[in-house]
């Protein structure tokens, strides 16, 4: 699971920081079409937020492994911190 985990990481890691360098390959890739006019500077956000993303999961995943032990456990407490599941 653990592995899964940072292969999942890794790869929008790097899906992020392709988007912040160079959006216009990334839609070429993804879409077909090159990002032109305010799409470049909308993919380049989306690109930190995507990093960001990946920062604050790996933090919160590492902090949890510490206090709860196995990926299961760690995989229930991040449902469970979100209200909308109705975990007791």
């Amino acid at each position: 699971m653990k592995k899964a985990l940072m292969f999942a990481a890794v790869g929008e890691a790097g899906a992020g920081l392709a988007l912040l360098i160079v959006p216009s390959l990334v839609g070429q890739l993804l879409l077909g079409e090159q990002f032109a006019g305010v799409a470049i500077p909308v993919a380049r956000v989306a690109g930190i937020a995507l990093i960001a993303l990946v920062l604050l999961c790996h933090k919160m995943v590492e902090s949890k492994l510490l206090a709860a032990g196995t990926p299961d456990e760690v995989a229930r407490q991040c449902a469970c911190d979100d209200d909308a599941y109705g975990c007791d």
